[in-house]
């Protein structure tokens, strides 16, 4: 179902406030469309995970602010929903709330910036391949030879002094292609 439809239809059931955060939600549909340039299939992604939210908010909100009942409602997903998913799409369903409700934040619905009490799964990081010894000695050497067979070719005295330059400043190849 549609983020449209599902605000359409349960629009009809709810009140103010929940009413305008669906028309909120339809308003950021199209806002990650027109504004921010995101893929069809991203709008589609947010707009599958608000819908989640909205289906996981807290029945009995009586005594709840607007933005406790989207903590809340985060939160249900997170343990209801969420819970057998790979980490890193975990983290992406949190993205997806977060930019809402940044969005909402941003149009004066809710008053304080409740994406950062929205946590999720840590991510592993890659740890970098280093070269070891051999492999710089590899290198060096080749180089070395290189530069002293052609001196005075410009390209062979780059390649060696750029050799040089990474190995004893310990920098990695992308950091060195970065700066």
């Amino acid at each position: 179902m549609s983020l449209e439809k599902f605000a359409r239809k349960k629009s009809f059931q709810f009140q103010a406030p929940l009413g305008v955060l669906y028309e909120k939600a339809i308003e950021f549909s199209n806002y990650l469309i027109y504004s921010r340039g995101y893929s069809k299939n991203t709008q589609v992604s947010y707009e599958t995970d608000l819908i989640d939210l909205f289906n996981n908010l807290p029945e009995n909100r009586a005594n709840l602010t607007l933005e406790d009942t989207l903590i809340l409602g985060v939160k249900n997903c997170q343990i209801k929903i969420w819970s057998h998913l790979a980490p890193s799409t975990h983290q992406r369903k949190i993205t997806s709330h977060r930019q809402f409700f940044k969005f909402l934040l941003s149009q004066n619905i809710i008053s304080m910036d409740i994406s950062r009490k929205i946590h999720g799964p840590s991510l592993k990081q890659k740890i970098p391949r280093f070269m070891n010894v051999d492999e710089c000695w590899t290198i060096y050497k080749t180089a070395h030879h290189s530069y002293f067979q052609k001196p005075q070719e410009k390209k062979e005295q780059q390649r060696f002094y750029c050799f040089l330059l990474l190995y004893f400043l310990g920098l990695r190849v992308s950091e060195a292609l970065n700066t």
